[in-house]
């Protein structure tokens, strides 16, 4: 808050990184915070702290009436823990949003994080958006706002989402697709609703019989797997068998990506 208060007094722009490690582990929660979640839960305390320091950030931004012109963007860099299996077992809460998989898979609860994004100046309020897009896209984006033209071996796999954020009209998707890495070093591909994992199964984690069973996965005993999000949003029914070639189609684009080593044409 120091450091907005001490910029804004300087009429200077700025970038200001904010890598919370809440709700990490080791779960160091404040003093004031302990039990105010009344849940007996030191992860839901730190959340609530985590809520409150955000806000923190917010109010210096107003404060310092820099906030209209401010872009600020709240993300996380993975999908829920595996300790997620134990908080559906215990309190039925899927910090997945129900999706399957957790960090380290290449299903949706392993790589679909939230993003937030307020500029007064340029986001409606309320807005939404359904455009795909990656962290890796914070670079070119960045490059966009500021008029930064970035080299040609920068930013491989970076694109620039400011017309997502500002809901600009486009005729078709600003990613081509986007790639999914597992801990193990697997790798999927999303283009649209379709995703194909290369691999019998994107679970780098094991898979708890009673989740899979809640989801309603049906095993299969395919080399590869391919969902459509827009009916399966759960990754429940591979489809592989019903739809040879697009599984081809993303199979060679991934591959073209791999050995290319990027995914972005300038």
């Amino acid at each position: 808050c120091q450091y907005i208060e001490q910029q804004a007094a300087h009429d200077a722009p700025f970038l200001m990184y904010m890598p919370l490690t809440s709700p990490h582990t080791p779960l160091a929660v404040n003093a004031q915070w302990q039990g105010k979640s009344n849940l007996e839960s030191a992860v839901a305390d730190l959340v609530m702290e985590t809520d409150d320091v955000v806000g923190q950030v917010l109010n210096a931004l107003e404060q310092s009436q820099v906030a209209d012109n401010t872009l600020v963007i709240f993300t996380a860099d993975n999908g829920a823990e595996v300790n997620t299996y134990l908080h559906i077992e215990e309190f039925d809460h899927w910090s997945s949003g129900g999706r399957r998989g957790c960090k380290r898979d290449l299903y949706e609860g392993g790589h679909r994080v939230p993003f937030i994004a307020r500029w007064p100046k340029q986001i409606r309020a309320g807005t939404t958006s359904n455009e795909i897009i990656c962290l890796t896209d914070m670079m070119a984006t960045i490059a966009a706002i500021t008029g930064h033209e970035l080299p040609e071996n920068a930013g491989e796999d970076s694109y620039n989402i400011l017309p997502a954020l500002t809901s600009a009209k486009r005729s078709q998707p600003i990613r081509e697709a986007t790639i999914h890495h597992s801990a193990r070093g697997r790798f999927a591909i999303r283009q649209g609703d379709w995703v194909y994992i290369d691999a019998p199964s994107g679970a780098d984690n094991r898979e708890p019989e009673p989740v899979l069973r809640a989801l309603g996965v049906k095993p299969h005993e395919a080399n590869a797997e391919l969902f459509n999000l827009g009916n399966d949003p759960n990754q429940t029914t591979n489809v592989i068998d019903s739809n040879r070639g697009t599984a081809s189609a993303l199979k060679s684009l991934l591959t073209k990506y791999q050995t290319e080593s990027r995914s972005v044409v300038r």
